[in-house]
């Protein structure tokens, strides 16, 4: 009987500061469009305390905790929210960029046709391209390569600003169809060619290696990755130390990409990566 009225009791505290305290101070918030005086850290352990008081309540089963605290949870929820959207955009960017500096790209294009070659040998000096296939070249499933991107990496191999290019492409499983393609793509703009399989597919270090293997002088230093994926291309050139240039995928991704491209959507809203 005791117990019962404690709960009651507590039950009863619980949702006078919750049904008073936080739905005040929600809108507050709201009103000056600023969470200002709000100290984040007792926000979040408020959040953490009723949403683990809930689970425990509705577990149990105990609905005097449940009903008492998963108020508290919800409400304390929007106000961690609103600690991230009235905050200072730019410090929470900076912060994300720290979290994420793993995926960074150097660089982040429309194309490959944006990418200035004569800019990058004027303060590197000669540089050895590792290009992926798959809508960074050409689309997938395609051997058609822009005439453009032809004459450009063409040219600048002429003038010897490039002293070499390989093109990268995951394989997974081993393929003679699909290496004979990457193949012909390579010829076609005087390439070697790479096809990544299992185990050691980007982005392990070896797939990378590997490339600049068929490069006799490739360092990195002195080699740059482009690619259109942030978890492939970018992280491989992280992982071994080269400069990344991001691009902008030429067309559609296969169905078991498309997960990655809304994690890098996230990623890019996130840190503001432009």
């Amino acid at each position: 009987m005791l117990v019962s009225v404690l709960g009651t009791l507590a039950a009863i505290a619980s949702l006078t500061i919750i049904v008073w305290g936080l739905p005040k101070q929600i809108y507050l918030n709201y009103k000056r469009k600023s969470c200002e005086g709000l100290a984040p850290d007792l926000v979040y352990s408020a959040f953490v305390i009723y949403l683990f008081w809930g689970i425990y309540g509705w577990a149990k089963p105990d609905w005097f905790i449940f009903v008492a605290d998963i108020p508290g949870a919800i409400l304390s929820a929007i106000l961690v929210y609103q600690l991230y959207h009235y905050g200072d955009r730019q410090k929470r960017a900076e912060f994300w960029q720290k979290q994420f500096a793993w995926l960074k790209p150097d660089y982040i294009l429309g194309s490959l046709l944006q990418l200035d070659i004569s800019t990058l040998f004027r303060y590197s000096g000669r540089v050895y391209l590792v290009l992926d296939l798959d809508n960074t070249i050409c689309l997938p499933g395609s051997e058609e390569v822009d005439p453009r991107v032809v004459e450009m990496i063409m040219t600048a191999m002429n003038r010897d600003m490039v002293a070499g290019v390989v093109i990268l492409s995951n394989t997974i499983f081993p393929s003679k169809k699909r290496e004979a393609r990457v193949a012909r793509v390579a010829r076609l703009l005087g390439a070697e060619h790479v096809c990544a399989i299992r185990p050691h597919h980007k982005p392990h270090p070896k797939a990378l290696l590997t490339a600049m293997d068929k490069l006799p002088g490739a360092l990195p230093r002195n080699t740059i990755m482009v690619g259109d994926q942030l978890f492939t291309d970018i992280r491989l050139a992280r992982r071994v130390g080269v400069r990344s240039v991001l691009v902008k995928p030429l067309g559609r991704d296969a169905a078991y990409i498309t997960w990655k491209r809304w994690l890098e959507t996230i990623i890019f809203r996130l840190t503001q990566w432009r």
